[in-house]
């Protein structure tokens, strides 16, 4: 989640499907959904790609929020090191999903 007017991305809670997210949106009053796009090092999809596709059509379907796609290269690594230790599960997906929409905050500023 971001404050709109801080424009600080913090870590939330991880979602397991379009329902919850959509759910979410009306309970937070989101107004634009970030999704991470994962890329290998060389720039090109990565095989994760078809699950995000797949995920971005499913939100399509339960809400009408604006959907914008970034790329997420690197965010699990950075959350990684932001945690200082190796970690997994929810509150390393929560710490790179915050990483991947401070990244699109600060590069909507930068425009």
């Amino acid at each position: 989640m971001a404050d709109s007017e801080t424009r600080l991305a913090t870590p939330f809670r991880v979602v397991k499907n379009a329902e919850e997210v959509a759910r979410t949106i009306k309970e937070e009053e989101v107004e634009k959904i970030i999704v991470g796009k994962p890329l290998t090092m060389a720039g090109e999809e990565g095989g994760m790609i078809k699950k995000v596709e797949k995920f971005i059509l499913e939100l399509k379907k339960v809400t009408d929020k604006p959907i914008e796609i970034i790329d997420e290269r690197l965010s699990s690594r950075a959350a990684d090191d932001l945690m200082r230790e190796r970690s997994s599960g929810q509150e390393r997906d929560a710490i790179a999903a915050m990483l991947i929409l401070q990244s699109y905050l600060d590069q909507e500023k930068n425009e």
